[in-house]
């Protein structure tokens, strides 16, 4: 009997309290040692005795995926529902700092949305150490209020998905709550503008690609493109209460360790954009998702989850690839990931591959998703429809520069391809955005992690001819060619430049670096200040600024 809920409970968000808790969580507390011995026949009366021998905070951990402690007390207080009154008083426990945390971790999966902002954020005052349980079984140290602050900001702690809770600045709208400014929620490191001008300018590299065959297919140095203004280019020049739907789809890339942050990057979009729309969402995976994965994924959204696996040619190495020679690159390189066999097949996958896995293949669109991304604005017109209707084959936010370390070699080799294929260079392309005044790629490229993009493209004559050139080449492997560069390279050459599009009233962040809209239109429906604006600094934007002229 004490394995079930209480007679006469009160369902919590439409169902059993229980089930808050995932099934598999659940069994392992009914088969747990502590669960028989202290908690089967628990009443509400014992519930703060008990908490108040916790020394940690955890889900389950080890091997055999034991439960904590922690969550055995937090379901049997979803079992018993105790009064509010008692929550409070465990939230407002000075003396004992694990009874306050369990109190906000069951407040949080059980309350309203203002009560639960009312209740915790007085929290963010509590500095005292605690102790976190990994899923490894070792333990690190954090602080009450960083704890607070995941359980208001997080969408899945300690193996427990929480209930979507209403972002505070829109309840701050409402005027359901005061506004308030958190002490943890940080600005981005400035620092990060490491990613400097410097990079905009090329050096010479020895070269590893053989110089047989090679002939100069033109001067890029002396290529101009004229200036082209999309000022008057208005991306809500439609009816956004139109009911047409694209055949387009969300597609990452994902592991089963990112399964904390694929379930944040999903309620971010459906909280700001797809609520309305429910656009499929496709995940791969080089490796079969577990049942954990697909069945917590397939919860939190009511959008269609669809679940892939990438293996043979697409993961692997070609067979022309002297492996010897990647293992040399791998050992003696130290630029970023320089030593990852993974990242450079994911990288080839993402260049030649990904858009014909045969859960993608049929799409005309996709829009490219990554964990732990966030979306700064509300996005209140279809994305799809407006590259469909305004003739946009390739969509970015934020645009970085390129290691020269990875890429020595890829512009050499894009020229030995368009001296072959002449007839593919696009007259009005966006050519001058990728070269710096010497007439060499100078590293600039629309970060992949988000791209909007018409598939067509990527399924194209050019395109694929251009992928099996470089890939016969080995530079994603002897080399470390990201697909970003290659995509962006690629979409400057053979598309007309009125053909890319700068979605400027998308908010957007991938960790290290934001970009979040200037006009006063879209920060009303954005949660985002210039802090969290780095983008706009960073040198290929400005210099796409300068030959666009698209922001204000």
């Amino acid at each position: 009997m004490a394995n079930f809920t209480v007679k006469d409970a009160i369902s919590i968000h439409g169902t059993d309290p229980q089930h808050l808790f995932e099934k598999i969580v659940r069994t392992r507390i009914h088969d747990s040692i502590f669960w028989k011995e202290r908690c089967f026949g628990l009443n509400a009366s014992g519930i703060l005795e008990l908490a108040s021998e916790l020394t940690y905070v955890g889900g389950c951990y080890g091997g055999a995926e034991k439960p904590s402690e922690f969550i055995c007390i937090a379901l049997k207080m979803l079992q018993i529902q105790p009064d509010k009154d008692i929550i409070y008083e465990f939230i407002n426990q000075d003396d004992f700092k694990y009874v306050r945390i369990l109190g906000a971790f069951y407040l949080r999966l059980v309350g309203k949305h203002t009560e639960i902002y009312s209740q915790l954020e007085p929290l963010y005052n509590d500095y005292r150490k605690i102790r976190i349980r990994n899923s490894d079984s070792s333990f690190s140290l954090s602080y009450v209020d960083e704890f607070i602050d995941e359980l208001l900001t997080k969408d899945r702690i300690c193996n427990t998905t929480f209930p979507r809770i209403t972002s505070r600045y829109i309840l701050e709208n409402r005027g359901d709550l005061s506004p308030r400014i958190s002490a943890l929620q940080l600005d981005d490191d400035p620092s990060i503008l490491y990613y400097s001008r410097q990079g905009i300018q090329h050096t010479q590299r020895d070269n590893v690609l053989d110089d047989k065959g090679f002939d100069e297919v033109a001067n890029f140095k002396d290529y101009r493109l004229k200036k082209i203004s999309l000022a008057n280019v208005n991306q809500n020049n439609y009816d956004t209460s139109s009911t047409d739907k694209i055949n387009a789809g969300f597609v990452g890339l994902v592991r089963n360790s990112d399964l904390d942050g694929i379930v944040s990057t999903i309620r971010q979009i459906d909280d700001r954009f797809n609520r309305n729309y429910n656009y499929p969402i496709i995940l791969l995976n080089n490796q079969e998702f577990t049942k954990e994965f697909k069945e917590t994924v397939s919860r939190i959204t009511r959008s269609k989850v669809l679940f892939g696996h990438v293996n043979g040619d697409a993961w692997s190495y070609p067979r022309w690839i002297n492996q010897t020679k990647v293992r040399t690159e791998r050992i003696t390189k130290k630029y970023a990931y320089a030593h990852s066999e993974s990242y450079r097949f994911m990288c080839r996958y993402m260049s030649g591959y990904i858009f014909n896995h045969p859960l993608v293949r049929d799409l005309d669109y996709y829009w490219r998703i990554e964990p732990n991304i966030q979306f700064y604005c509300d996005i209140d017109y279809d994305p799809f429809v407006y590259m469909k209707k305004n003739n946009k084959v390739y969509g970015w936010v934020i645009s970085m520069t390129e290691s020269q370390e990875t890429i020595r070699t890829l512009w050499k080799t894009t020229k030995m391809f368009l001296s072959r294929h002449p007839e593919y260079l696009n007259p009005q392309s966006n050519v001058r955005w990728i070269l710096d005044n010497k007439g060499n790629y100078n590293g600039c490229h629309f970060w992949s992690n988000f791209e909007i993009v018409d598939l067509r493209f990527y399924r194209s004559k050019e395109y694929l001819r251009y992928f099996n050139f470089l890939d016969r080449s080995g530079g994603f492997f002897y080399e470390r060619w990201g697909d970003a560069p290659v995509h962006s390279i690629a979409a400057s050459l053979f598309l007309n430049s009125d053909q890319l599009h700068f979605f400027s009233d998308i908010g957007y962040h991938h960790s290290p670096i934001g970009y979040c809209p200037d006009k006063s239109d879209t920060n009303l429906r954005c949660a985002c200040g210039n802090k969290k604006n780095l983008a706009h600094y960073l040198p290929c934007f400005r210099n796409w600024k300068r030959l666009h002229d698209t922001i204000d």
